[in-house]
């Protein structure tokens, strides 16, 4: 699909797209924190909206310019992605189930059953809506785009490097969530590779948020996020079991399930 391009053609498409999304996260992040509005549904949706709509643009955009297909959903059968689906479920339960283990899991203050299923719903579709956007730039254009620069084995290697800097953007660099984040990049990228599209890291994705954000609310730790969640539950061990504010990303349980 990039055979009509050089390497150092997409080298240089691949450092200069990647650099000009993580810069727009970075300006756009602050820039949706300063909606105002009464109705928190609207909120959310505008927030979402003026983040991620424009990285979606970005990476189709990006995609063209490089001749890869950034929306390749690969072999997307109802089978596989529900397998991905369950398997992205159940990651963050072990994950927390090791924290407990090796430190406490406790009920906590935060979880607001007052939102109802309306919003926890909302908040899936937002984050479902996030998710994809991200899974276009990252394994649908970059992975493609690093693949034809410098093969495949390169390839992932540098899109896990790329989803930790993303995800870890503007926050303090810490070794373990580090570690974590490429290993789960490495996972995506070889589930994309394996799969040959994005349907499946998305739905990996989508399960693991599900479980995390809106099931358990460990994520983020302690409390819940902006949707509330079905349960609010703390993780209150250790900090290498996941004990800090940083939460899973920060857990020896995150980094065994990984494996």
């Amino acid at each position: 699909m990039t055979a009509s391009h050089s390497r150092p053609f997409l080298a240089a498409v691949a450092a200069i797209g990647f650099a000009l999304a993580l810069a727009w996260q970075l300006f756009a992040l602050p820039l949706a924190d300063t909606i105002e509005t009464d109705s928190f549904a609207v909120l959310a949706v505008l927030f979402y909206g003026v983040v991620y709509a424009p990285l979606i643009v970005l990476a189709l955009v990006l995609g063209w310019i490089c001749s890869v297909r950034t929306w390749k959903p690969g072999r997307a059968s109802p089978v596989p992605l529900a397998a991905a689906f369950a398997l992205g479920l159940l990651a963050p339960l072990l994950a927390a189930g090791l924290g407990w283990l090796n430190g406490g899991l406790t009920p906590g203050q935060a979880a607001a059953p007052g939102k109802g299923g309306a919003v926890l719903l909302l908040g899936a579709l937002l984050l479902l809506f996030q998710i994809a956007a991200e899974e276009l730039l990252l394994r649908g254009w970059l992975l493609q785009t690093l693949r034809g620069a410098f093969g495949s084995a390169a390839a992932t290697g540098l899109t896990a490097l790329a989803f930790a800097g993303w995800t870890m953007a503007g926050a303090p660099l810490a070794v373990l969530p580090a570690l974590n984040l490429i290993l789960l990049g490495l996972v995506l990228a070889l589930a994309a590779d394996r799969f040959d599209g994005i349907a499946v890291t998305v739905a990996a994705r989508f399960g693991w948020t599900i479980a995390a954000d809106l099931v358990l609310g460990i994520n983020p730790n302690p409390g819940t996020g902006p949707f509330g969640a079905w349960v609010d539950l703390d993780l209150t061990g250790g900090a290498l079991w996941g004990g800090s504010e940083a939460g899973l990303a920060h857990s020896l349980g995150t980094s065994a399930v990984l494996l």
